[in-house]
């Protein structure tokens, strides 16, 4: 009976270690001097932009806030209805930075502007430059006026 005691006790002892968290830096995707190798989670995240619904913007987390979509930045483009899906942020991201919106001149269209003349919409002629708080997932030009403040 005490050799079954003694490996139940030897069982829950390790199960229990293997959940205790020694503070590694499994967080950190840097590739420093520390050997690199681990890897950030990556989430993905929905949202919409309007002024009226706009298709064929980017739309980006702005992570050096420098309100600019830059290459390096997780980004995507609005689709109709005004959707988009970012899949390649962190968390961290997400909940540090805000989101930013450029329209693409002669590409992004204002889905109030679609008639029988013009089908799928007239395209933007001047550049336009939306935003948002950290956390929001509706842009607008209220959202940008919020962000303002």
């Amino acid at each position: 009976m005490n050799i079954k005691t003694g490996l139940l006790g030897l069982g829950l002892m390790m199960a229990v270690s293997a959940c205790i968290d020694l503070g590694g830096d499994d967080e950190d995707d840097s590739g420093g001097a520390s050997g690199g190798g681990a890897t950030v989670e990556r989430i993905s995240f929905n949202g919409l932009v309007a002024d009226g619904y706009l298709a064929n913007a980017t739309v980006c987390l702005d992570i050096n806030e420098n309100k600019k979509c830059d290459a390096d930045e997780p980004s995507t483009t609005s689709v109709a209805g005004g959707a988009f899906e970012i899949s390649d942020a962190t968390q961290e991201q997400r909940d540090s930075f805000p989101l930013l919106v450029e329209v693409v001149v002669g590409a992004t269209v204002d889905e109030d502007t679609i008639s029988e003349a013009a089908p799928a919409g007239v395209a933007f002629s001047k550049p336009l430059t939306l935003t948002a708080p950290v956390g929001y997932e509706f842009i607008s030009p209220l959202t940008t006026m919020v962000q303002s403040e």
